[in-house]
């Protein structure tokens, strides 16, 4: 009996928890736990109906709840999901002052893939797509951008971006708009999930919009940025708490938590321009790829139905890159168009369609790595990780890693190493688009045998090419600011700047394996590198051999991708 009455007792309990406490109000207001109390993200008074509303849930529940009571025609157009949800809440009849009448049909979460030549998108971005079902360009977009005026991107204002000095507002607009800067002007690759929203989930995501355009949103590039508030946007919609407030959040990891919510529902990829470009363009005889480059600077007539599409494929990236041949291309498009439908019946594919991804695995964002070399066992962890084993047969080598701690034991020493960064963007270049390839490392290491910490900061460049459609091959020089060698383990004080040449290829075996030959010359030694990399699932193996004038060395390494 006494039991009954203790689960008797706590269903009354939960029952008479007031609703300011839920997660269903907290979400509404963007509260977020401080110390003891709450605080909302959201800043501009307009956004709260007390002066406390900003920390003060109940205060703000109560005084809200009595204006639904009310009646108040001014809360329920500015605050017609809030209007709604309390209405329901307290069984008050509900009379909508705000209508929804909107033809979109499903909603996307969008995620444009990392732009490693642009700090600012290093990590991506992520917004919602809505779609009427005639196509992903026609759709409009709700996204958060933080208003920066028209200040230069120079360190002052990457400083701002991570100390909060922005202001960051939600925005509603047509998606073509969006499309024309990651598709033309950046060229990612953009993966989009489809939410499955019902109907009224559809209804609740345009009355919320109502409700956060009076509000502001201190941005901060680490934490509060676009990942974290369309994240708690979308758990406004979907009446569950996924996404919240940590030390650092990257739109990869709000992409994945909401597609783990229902795996099964498709993800779409629209893949990246010059990816495409790369790939028809490296299939062209030598006079077809003098066809494709006259018609990007020269006004040019041909009938080569492959030269126009692999032209029309590109023209756009290229005309606003490099707008000094705008005219010559937007003439050259008209022509080529009017010539493939004279000659050709289907219409011309001036882009790949965008495909379903049927098996997708969610966006790997962090890295464990093990291995054995030399004698001896080494760990690593990078809590930030993007690797180019997502796609492991591109023709490109895209890695980068932030605040990596690593650790290597064995006879007689050990090592402790701290990276705050590594990148490789090594990429195709052409005639076409000579992108700049570059690799960038800092790291610091504590030799324990001698004592002392050892630094290397590395910086390279040069150029990738395609070779034949199956290889990619690589040249960069640069140089090292170091006192400390990465391979050798060698003392090299006082601190040196020393230059250094790297060579590579990179030879995709099958579908999952790769061959990779390397030389570099660094810390005033040669040294020349063979590995295998081989992928499963999350599971990167590789096998390697290296050699300088001094030593011989064998690894063996796993690298877990999660």
């Amino acid at each position: 009996m006494s039991r009954k009455i203790f689960v008797l007792l706590f269903v009354v309990r939960l029952a008479a928890a007031e609703y300011w406490q839920s997660a269903e109000w907290l979400d509404l207001l963007y509260y977020e736990s401080s110390g003891g109390g709450y605080q909302s993200l959201a800043l501009a008074p307009e956004f709260f109906v007390t002066a406390r509303g900003a920390s003060d849930p109940e205060l703000e529940y109560r005084e809200s709840l009595a204006l639904v009571r009310q009646n108040d025609l001014d809360f329920k157009l500015r605050f017609p999901l809030r209007y709604k949800y309390l209405a329901r809440q307290d069984g008050l009849p509900y009379e909508p002052a705000v209508i929804v009448s909107s033809p979109y049909k499903k909603a996307y979460l969008a995620y444009p893939n990392r732009y490693i030549r642009n700090p600012i998108s290093i990590f991506g971005h992520l917004f919602l797509l809505l779609d009427q079902e005639w196509g992903l360009p026609d759709g409009q977009l709700v996204h958060i951008l933080a208003d920066s005026g028209d200040e230069p991107e120079d360190l002052l204002f990457y400083y701002k971006g991570l100390t909060g000095k922005y202001i960051a507002r939600f925005w509603q607009e047509p998606y073509y708009r969006r499309s024309k800067q990651d598709s033309y002007l950046e060229s990612r690759d953009v993966l989009f999930y489809d939410l499955g929203l019902s109907a009224e989930q559809l209804e609740n995501l345009h009355l919320h919009f109502k409700e956060v355009q009076n509000a502001g949103f201190y941005y901060y590039y680490i934490d509060a940025n676009c990942a974290l508030f369309i994240g708690r946007f979308l758990n406004v919609v979907v009446g569950r708490t996924v996404v919240t407030k940590q030390f650092y959040l990257l739109p990869a990891q709000v992409f994945n938590a909401y597609q783990r919510l229902d795996p099964e529902r498709p993800v779409i990829l629209r893949a990246s321009l010059v990816k495409e470009f790369n790939r028809r363009y490296q299939l062209l005889s030598a006079a077809q790829k003098r066809t494709v480059r006259a018609l990007l600077r020269a006004e040019t007539f041909s009938t080569d139905r492959e030269a126009l599409e692999t032209f029309l494929l590109i023209s756009n990236y290229v005309q606003n890159n490099q707008p000094q041949y705008a005219g010559i291309i937007r003439r050259n498009r008209i022509t080529a168009y009017q010539t493939l439908l004279e000659i050709y019946p289907q219409k011309p594919q001036a882009r790949p369609d965008a495909q379903l991804i049927p098996d997708f695995v969610p966006v790997n964002n962090r890295s464990w790595q093990a291995g054995w070399a030399d004698g001896y066992a080494s760990l690593a962890f990078a809590p930030v990780a993007f690797t180019e084993y997502e796609q492991l047969a591109d023709l490109e080598i895209v890695n980068l890693r932030l605040a990596a701690v690593g650790l290597r034991v064995g006879a007689p020493d050990w090592r402790l190493k701290f990276t705050p960064v590594s990148l490789e963007n090594i990429t195709q270049a052409n005639a076409v688009l000579p992108v700049l390839s570059y690799a960038l490392k800092s790291s610091f290491t504590y030799d324990a045998q001698r004592g002392q910490w050892g630094g290397a900061q590395e910086l390279y460049a040069g150029y990738a090419f395609n070779l034949y459609g199956r290889a990619l091959v690589y040249a960069l020089g640069g140089g090292d600011l170091t006192n400390y060698a990465d391979f050798g383990a060698a003392d090299l004080r006082p601190l040196a700047l020393l230059s250094g040449v790297k060579l590579g290829l990179k030879q995709p075996l099958m579908e999952n394996l790769d061959l990779r030959l390397v030389y570099e010359h660094k810390y005033q030694l040669d040294r020349q590198s063979v590995e295998l990399l081989y992928k499963t699932g999350n599971i990167v193996g590789k096998l390697g051999y290296a050699q300088t004038a001094e030593n011989t060395e064998y690894s063996l390494g796993l690298e877990a991708l999660y």
